[in-house]
């Protein structure tokens, strides 16, 4: 199991969830707003936009969203005190909206501000503070300035220790992240610990079989084959495939990759008859669900192909290969 891969796959996964488009409206087909008569009609008020962007923003139309939100924004700046908790929640739900809307650079601004009105008026040490930390981050994460990342996880994480311990689940959120900020930065035993407690955290909260512990399976996974722990990497493989198939449909990229991850660590033993099937289901997966040129698909195809060149089957070695590469690189006809 090739560690950069989980890696690709962080970063991958947030551009399959958060949609990116950089038009400054909202797309032309995105659901509008019934049209009030005359009668009905009512003046904007930066509570009823607020209540429209946070709508929006939960039918994942972040570019609605955010457009709204900054009307609310707005608004609240002209009639509410500027360290008022109102506006800092306004300027959150803008910088949030903006920040899945593939513009971190103008999020940051708005959760600067939103971070310094929570602790002018609730104080440093809440965990309302610890999530605008947390947030802010993620922002410079996206940026790739690791370095102001690492800094506000750290103080994010400090905040929720003091306040609640382990207790508040929301620590888990600044853990994967500096967890995944030490993966990317080669720092692999700090990172192993942080999933591990990030697992445990989920598991207390959650249960075992809750999703939200696939993918920190899935790179945990990664580290424990890295370091050569591989009773522990099955173990993780096993339980990403498990709850997977109980929580979602089995047609789920997480799905695939647990699969190909186990299929990888049953290559790397020798164990090529319990990884073919894997590495095939996932493929089959990943076509379906993601099409047939994406990037997750030739990495698995050409897992198929250098397996089958191990076992000596030099004819389905070739074939994968050259199939793997026409779905990549050749253009892919699409229907009139």
């Amino acid at each position: 199991m090739r560690v950069t891969l989980i890696i690709i796959l962080y970063f991958l996964v947030i551009s399959l969830i958060v949609p990116v488009t950089f038009a400054d409206e909202p797309p032309e087909n995105a659901p509008q707003e019934p049209q009030a008569t005359a009668e009905e009609q009512k003046p904007e008020t930066w509570e009823s936009l607020y209540k429209d962007a946070e709508e929006w923003f939960q039918m994942k139309q972040y570019g609605t969203a955010y457009v709204v939100a900054k009307k609310a924004v707005v608004l609240a700046e002209k009639t509410l005190p500027p360290d008022d908790i109102n506006l800092a929640k306004a300027q959150d739900l803008l910088a949030t909206s903006l920040k899945c809307h593939g513009r971190p650079g103008e999020a940051e601004q708005y959760y600067y501000k939103a971070l310094a009105t929570y602790k002018k008026v609730l104080g440093v040490d809440n965990t309302t503070v610890a999530a605008g930390l947390n947030n802010l981050g993620e922002v410079y994460m996206l940026q790739g300035n690791v370095d102001m990342a690492h800094l506000n996880f750290e103080q994010s994480i400090g905040i929720y220790k003091k306040v609640a311990g382990n207790r508040d689940p929301q620590i888990a959120k600044p853990l994967r992240n500096m967890a995944d900020l030490n993966y990317f930065r080669g720092r692999y035993n700090e990172a192993e610990g942080l999933y591990e407690e990030v697992l445990s955290i989920i598991e207390k909260v959650e249960g075992p079989d809750a999703y939200e512990l696939v993918t920190t399976l899935n790179t945990l996974a990664g580290l424990y084959f890295f370091h050569g722990k591989y009773d522990k990497a099955e173990e993780c493989c096993k339980r990403a495939i498990s709850i997977c198939e109980k929580s979602f449909d089995r047609e789920h990229p997480y799905y695939a990759t647990a699969l190909n991850n186990l299929g990888e660590l049953y290559d790397h033993q020798g164990k090529y008859s319990k990884a073919e099937p894997l590495y095939k289901k996932a493929v089959d997966i990943y076509k379906k669900v993601l099409g047939s040129d994406h990037p997750s698909v030739y990495k698995v195809m050409m897992n198929l192909s250098r397996m089958y060149k191990k076992m000596k089957r030099d004819r389905d070695a070739k074939r994968y290969e050259e199939e793997a590469r026409r779905l990549r690189f050749e253009p892919q006809k699409t229907s009139e």
